[in-house]
């Protein structure tokens, strides 16, 4: 690339970034995707691995049982109506967990052989 189509590509991505005219970001920080974000990322992840054969019927199972006992921690937490910082951070940590799950799933040597139907939704 030429040094002048470097320049442009580098103008137009600070341009869509937000960049103010004194050189700092509009936002400091990247947004954190709340709970629901997070879980439906999750979920999604389970899917493509249903879909692709990466995630075994079973192991899905467990994996959507694990969501729904993160649903029901939640639940439980904001129960008054609020969730403390506290209740944040353990819902971060449990949605961690179940995410590392699914990655260990994902990653194991079970699959389901190409050659068999997908079972279940």
């Amino acid at each position: 690339m030429t040094r002048a189509l470097i320049k442009a590509s580098a103008l137009s991505v600070a341009l869509a970034t937000g960049l103010t005219a004194a050189g700092q970001t509009a936002s400091a920080h990247h947004k954190v995707p709340d709970f629901s974000e997070r879980l439906a990322f999750i979920s999604g992840k389970i899917e493509r691995g249903r879909q692709s054969g990466r995630i075994t019927f079973l192991e899905g199972r467990k994996l959507a049982r694990m969501i729904r006992a993160t649903l029901a921690l939640r639940s439980d937490l904001a129960s008054d109506g609020h969730l403390s910082r506290h209740d944040r951070r353990v819902l971060n940590r449990e949605l961690t967990r179940v995410n590392a799950a699914v990655n260990s799933e994902r990653s194991d040597r079970r699959r389901r052989l190409r050659v068999l139907p997908r079972v279940g939704r």
